[in-house]
């Protein structure tokens, strides 16, 4: 759930553009909010199952979680076609320390 954080703070980058630089594409940031949202519904749809139906549900939908994080641990791209998920890896063990997303607003913002 901590990935909740992020929606307040990519939806005032996407409504700010002045606050990004010229060279990132416009939508760069709205993009970005389809992660966190799918995480939470999917942690929503856990609780529910795992409390209505049966906990191993939850566990299944939880371990898909962790691994659908894993997966798109550098974010979610814009193309032309519409937006898709890419990964080019992390480091073990360094990925609640800083996460990429934190680094890509540093990167994009103007000085």
């Amino acid at each position: 759930m901590m990935s909740a954080a992020w929606l307040p703070v990519f939806y005032h980058i996407d409504c700010n553009p002045k606050l990004v630089k010229e060279s990132v594409p416009a939508g760069t940031f709205a993009v970005q909010l389809r992660r966190p949202v799918l995480g939470i519904l999917f942690y929503i749809i856990a609780a529910i199952l795992g409390r209505f139906v049966h906990p191993i549900a939850a566990v299944i939908i939880f371990i898909f979680v962790v691994a659908y994080y894993a997966w798109t641990s550098q974010g979610i791209r814009s193309t032309g076609r519409g937006a898709q998920m890419y990964r080019i890896g992390h480091a073990p063990g360094a990925f609640d320390l800083l996460h990429i997303e934190q680094l890509n607003l540093f990167r994009h913002a103007k000085s």
